[in-house]
């Protein structure tokens, strides 16, 4: 078990706050845009900002959990053994 230093784990949490809070604020004016029937540019607009934040949100929980994750763990890529071809 590896242990992580005091600012980093303070650096975590705040990104993973910041996913959070950047998913619910996507979410909410996604549905907001649905829900109230935006129309047009505007509209449009707003949905995809959303959208947006979303995606954005969900980078952001991923680079935590590659982030706690630490360095080394976990599968990695490695070249082939075979002969070439």
């Amino acid at each position: 078990m590896t242990t992580t230093s005091d600012s980093a784990s303070r650096t975590l949490r705040r990104i993973t706050l910041v996913s959070i809070v950047t998913f619910a604020l996507g979410a909410i004016i996604v549905l907001c845009g649905i829900g109230l029937d935006w129309g047009g540019f505007g509209g449009g607009m707003a949905i995809g900002a959303g959208g947006g934040l979303c995606l954005v949100g969900a980078y952001f929980a991923g680079f935590a959990n590659g982030f706690r994750r630490g360095p080394g763990s976990g599968a990695s890529w490695l070249p082939s053994r075979g002969p070439a071809e």
